[in-house]
């Protein structure tokens, strides 16, 4: 089961530089150091993020299109842990964003 998530006012002058990639529509595997926008307006999307990621690794994922009460929108960990408890969560917030780092022996934080 999926776990919830509300961020708002991710930014600043410590966030890195991150490629943006081109809007998904379906599920997707993210890189390190990226920002995804996602559009649900067809189906589910869930991002999977990276596999092996590094001390520092960062992605963000934006919701920018679709009814998330019609398509969720899931980030899953791909075997690591998502704020040390869960290996998948949810972006319920239209609009809403979620920027992760990965900490060693952690795993992905939500910031």
């Amino acid at each position: 089961m999926a776990t919830s998530v509300v961020i708002r006012g991710v930014g600043g002058s410590n966030v890195p530089q991150l490629n943006t990639v081109p809007i998904q529509t379906s599920n997707y595997t993210a890189n390190s150091n990226e920002i995804i926008p996602v559009d649900v307006s067809s189906n589910t999307v869930t991002i999977f993020l990276p596999s092996s990621p590094s001390h520092g690794d960062k992605v963000k994922i934006i919701h920018v299109n679709g009814s998330l009460s019609v398509n969720n929108l899931y980030i899953d960990g791909n075997g690591n842990l998502i704020n040390n408890l869960n290996d998948q969560v949810q972006i319920d917030v239209t609009y809403g964003s979620v920027l992760l780092i990965y900490v060693n022996s952690v795993g992905w934080i939500i910031l």
